[in-house]
């Protein structure tokens, strides 16, 4: 992993949440619904792959983009 790089998954999870049509707060609005309270600054840093992430967050993350687990970790290149 690059230096600096808090996370993998970053670049994916805004893929699809861009894909299913959410805003960062629409989006963290959806999580926090969920249990995972992340603001839109938090998920600007996940996404930005700034601040790692938890494993019960991938979680809900699935659960909230409709995807599967192996979707988020495919092709991290995006």
């Amino acid at each position: 992993m690059e230096q600096g790089i808090k996370n993998e998954l970053g670049p994916n999870i805004k893929y699809y949440r861009i894909r299913m049509g959410f805003t960062q707060e629409e989006f963290s609005t959806l999580l926090y619904n969920e249990g995972i309270m992340l603001d839109r600054t938090t998920l600007t840093k996940i996404e930005n792959q700034t601040r790692g992430i938890h494993d019960f967050q991938i979680r809900v993350f699935v659960k909230v983009l409709q995807v599967e687990y192996t979707d988020l970790f495919d092709d991290i290149s995006r």
